[in-house]
Parts: C-alpha cells; sequence; structure tokens
C-alpha cells in the first residue's frame, strides 16, 4: 500500500463498503541487529506474531527508529493494529 497514509486508505476502503478500524494505542518492537534493515524486520516479526494472536489483520508502521545502546545497534518499531473488514462492525 506504498503511497497511502491511513487516511487515504479508509476513505477508498469506505466507498467500497469495507471498514478500516485502528485500535486505540500503539505497539512497540525492538530488536538488536547488525543492521536498520535486520532489526527492522525482526522487530516486525515479533509484532506481526502479536497481531495475529489478537485477530488483526493490518499493521500501520508509524515510526522506525535505529540507535545503539553500548555499541550495540538496535532498531525499535512503532506501530498501531489495524483491521480491514467487510461491515462496520468490528467482528
Amino acid at each position: 500500500m506504498r503511497g497511502l497514509d491511513a487516511d487515504r486508505l479508509g476513505r477508498k476502503l469506505q466507498g467500497t463498503g469495507w471498514t478500516f478500524f485502528c485500535l486505540a494505542g500503539r505497539m512497540r518492537g525492538t530488536a538488536f541487529g547488525r543492521g536498520k534493515q535486520q532489526g527492522t524486520q525482526n522487530a516486525l516479526g515479533r509484532m506481526l506474531s502479536k497481531l495475529k494472536l489478537d485477530k488483526f489483520n493490518a499493521l500501520e508502521i508509524t515510526d522506525v527508529v535505529s540507535k545503539r545502546f553500548l555499541g550495540m545497534p538496535y532498531v525499535t518499531v512503532f506501530a498501531r493494529s489495524r483491521h480491514i473488514q467487510d461491515g462496520v462492525f468490528l467482528a
């Protein structure tokens, strides 16, 4: 869904009768890795596992921050749980 922010995607889905739900609050996943890409993939993998347990089917990444702690690189990914479904009531 590159090039679409959450609002534009929500409007497009609403025009087709589908709804784009957002769960209040945000998730955070942190992973150590050799680089930003590897750390981001590891953090997203952990977050997607939690997303499946919560029965949501989409994830909106809001921020990716890479830092170092004692010389070791790590990445923190911030995101929101989202759910796309047909209809207006969250099932």
